[in-house]
């Protein structure tokens, strides 16, 4: 699996080529990973623990997927919910 660190500035640039396809936001407030109908190809947006992904590139992603969560706890670990994200893709 190809991935990058880039910065938004690069990344704003990436995602418009793309022109909205098949591009995801792992995201709070999204489709439920479970229900989610993952494309065969395509890009992750996924942001930073603390401030999740920026509304200039959620702007540019065309889906949503959030992972569902019981109790107390909002949100979970980036590598950890990355790696969720990837094994039911992949599935």
């Amino acid at each position: 699996v190809e991935w990058a660190f880039m910065s938004e500035e690069e990344t704003v640039k990436l995602l418009q080529s793309y022109d909205g396809k098949n591009v995801m936001a792992l995201e709070l407030g999204g489709e439920n990973i479970n229900t989610f109908d993952f494309p065969s190809d395509g890009v992750v947006v996924i942001g930073s623990e603390e401030f999740g992904v920026s509304p200039e590139l959620m702007k540019l992603c065309k889906s949503r997927i959030s992972i569902p969560m019981a109790g107390t706890k909002g949100s979970l670990n980036v590598s950890v919910a990355t790696g969720i994200l990837l094994q039911r893709w992949f599935s």
